[in-house]
């Protein structure tokens, strides 16, 4: 059911994807039942992504899974993993994405949520930290972004505030 025009950088992502799984069917799944996930035996969910601003996108699609009884107890028993693999991420997104997901980070468990969870992903950034990723003169392009009335003061600066600054071509 996917239009004809392209969705920008969710085109990428399922490229991808098929490309894997033209490699590779036996050994990658494209959003597997729960009855493929037991039939086959997978303990690791692959969620791939092009950018990760606030992590709420990645959030919800983790809530989202939890919401099913038996995924949420395979996940409580650590016989599921997650792996996030994303180009470009923000490291508070990463600490949002682990604080949202169900489960202890308790030492004594014997599966803390957050050795259950690996993000992956060449670029990390911290969002409290835009001079490093702008420039000295981070506080103009700071101007310029709210500077649209147009746009509602709310995303002026991204979802979330996080002013991610990567384009994909």
């Amino acid at each position: 059911g996917r239009p004809s025009t392209s969705l920008g950088s969710e085109d990428l992502v399922q490229s991808v994807i098929a490309n894997l799984m033209k490699a590779d069917s036996k050994r990658f799944c494209d959003h597997p039942s729960l009855d493929v996930i037991r039939k086959n035996k997978i303990h690791h969910i692959v969620l791939l992504d092009d950018s990760i601003g606030s992590g709420q996108r990645v959030s919800s699609f983790i809530q989202m899974m939890m919401v099913n009884k038996t995924f949420r107890s395979w996940w409580s028993l650590g016989w599921i993993r997650l792996c996030i693999f994303a180009f470009a991420r923000s490291v508070d997104a990463e600490e949002r994405i682990i604080r949202s997901i169900p489960g202890s980070q308790h030492h004594k468990r014997k599966f803390p949520k957050s050795k259950k969870v690996i993000i992956f992903g060449p670029i990390a950034h911290k969002d409290d930290r835009r001079e490093s990723r702008w420039g000295i003169n981070y506080q103009s392009m700071v101007d310029l972004c709210r500077s649209p009335k147009e746009i509602p003061a709310t995303y002026r600066l991204g979802y979330g505030d996080t002013m991610a600054n990567v384009v994909f071509y």
